[in-house]
C-alpha cells in the first residue's frame, strides 16, 4: 500500500522547496531550487517541472492526495489567489492553483507563508500542546499568524499579524517615521547598520559597541512587540520561525528581555519552532492542504 502523503510548495524569497509530506508531518521525500524573478507564467512552468520530477521519483511508494502553497506576499484567501508578491511579477487575474489543479488533477490550497507556518505548526508542532498561540516570524520581514481556540485569526482580507507595519514614531511626515519591520527585520537591520544580521550578531557577542547598539535596539523592539500582543491576545504560547531568531544567542537575549518587561506577568512561553528552520517552510505548506481540509 502506497503511503499517502501532500505535496508541499514553500515559495521564499531566495529558494522554492517541494516536498512530500505524510499526515504526521514526516518528509518523505524534497527538492530545492533557486527563487528565480520573472513572470509567474514562466514561473510556474519550472515549478511544474520540478514537482514532476519529484513525483516521478516517488511514484512507486506514495499518493500525493492535495497540493498545498505557502507563498511570501498578499494571498485572497477567500477565492485562492496569489495577488501579488516582491518575488516573481503575478499578472492580474492568473490562478496558480487553478493551474496547478488542472495539470496534476489535485485540488489545490493556497495561503501567505506565514499562516503556512502556523498551520504547519498547528498540526505538526506547538499545535499538538497549545490552543492559543502566536506564530511569530522575525525573518527578511516580520509577520505573525495568530491561532485562537486551535483555529487561524485571518480578519477581513486575510491581513492579521502583519505587525510589521506596526508603527514606531511621528507622523508620516517626520522623517524618523519608522515601523517595525523597517527596523528589526533581517532587512531592517541590513538597512540600519548596512551589514546583514548575522555579521551584526557576531560583532556584537565579541564586543563591537556599535553592533552592540544595534542589537539592544532591536531586542527592545521585539521585546516591546512580544508584550503588546500577549496584553491584547493572552496567548499560551509565542512560537518563533525566521532565519533572525534561529541564532541563539540573540533568542536568548530576546526572552531575557520579554521577562524583565513583564515582570511577574510573565504567564507565556516563547520559543523557536521546534520543527526546524530548514523543514518548516514545507510542512507548513503542506499544512496549508491538511487545515484547509480540517475546517
Amino acid at each position: 500500500m502506497k503511503q499517502k502523503t501532500v505535496l508541499g510548495i514553500d515559495i521564499g524569497g531566495t529558494k522554492v522547496g517541494i516536498g512530500l509530506v505524510t499526515n504526521k508531518g514526516k518528509i518523505w521525500d524534497s527538492l530545492r531550487y533557486p527563487q528565480r524573478y520573472c513572470d509567474i507564467e514562466e514561473w510556474t512552468e519550472e515549478l511544474s517541472e520540478k514537482i514532476q520530477e519529484l513525483l516521478e521519483r516517488n511514484a512507486l511508494e506514495v499518493e500525493v492526495t492535495a497540493i498545498g502553497v505557502g507563498s511570501r506576499g498578499h494571498v485572497d484567501f477567500r477565492n485562492q489567489r496569489l495577488l501579488s508578491t516582491t518575488i516573481m511579477k503575478v499578472t492580474p487575474g492568473f490562478d496558480l492553483c487553478g493551474r496547478l489543479k488542472n495539470q496534476f488533477g489535485l485540488p489545490v490550497y493556497i495561503d501567505n507563508d506565514v499562516k503556512a507556518a502556523a498551520c504547519g505548526e498547528l498540526l505538526f508542532g506547538a499545535g499538538i500542546q497549545f490552543q492559543d498561540f502566536v506564530c511569530y516570524n522575525v525573518g527578511t520581514g516580520i509577520a505573525a499568524a495568530v491561532v485562537v481556540n486551535g483555529k487561524l485569526v485571518r480578519g477581513k482580507g486575510n491581513n492579521a499579524g502583519e505587525i510589521g507595519y506596526d508603527l514606531l514614531a511621528g507622523p508620516a511626515s517626520d522623517s524618523s517615521f519608522r515601523d517595525l519591520e523597517s527596523q528589526a527585520s533581517g532587512r531592517g537591520i541590513e538597512r540600519v547598520t548596512g551589514m546583514p544580521a548575522a555579521v551584526v550578531f557576531d560583532k556584537a557577542r565579541n564586543g563591537g559597541r556599535r553592533a552592540e547598539e544595534a542589537v539592544d535596539r532591536v531586542l527592545y523592539l521585539l521585546s516591546a512587540s512580544v508584550v503588546n500582543i500577549a496584553h491584547l491576545l493572552d496567548p499560551q504560547l509565542f512560537t518563533f520561525v525566521g532565519g533572525v531568531v534561529s541564532d541563539p544567542w540573540f533568542f536568548d537575549r530576546l526572552q531575557r528581555n520579554v521577562r524583565a518587561m513583564t515582570g511577574q506577568g510573565w504567564r507565556f512561553q516563547l520559543q523557536v519552532s521546534n520543527l526546524g528552520v530548514d523543514k518548516i517552510g514545507i510542512l507548513g505548506a503542506a499544512g496549508v492542504a491538511l487545515y484547509k481540509r480540517r475546517i
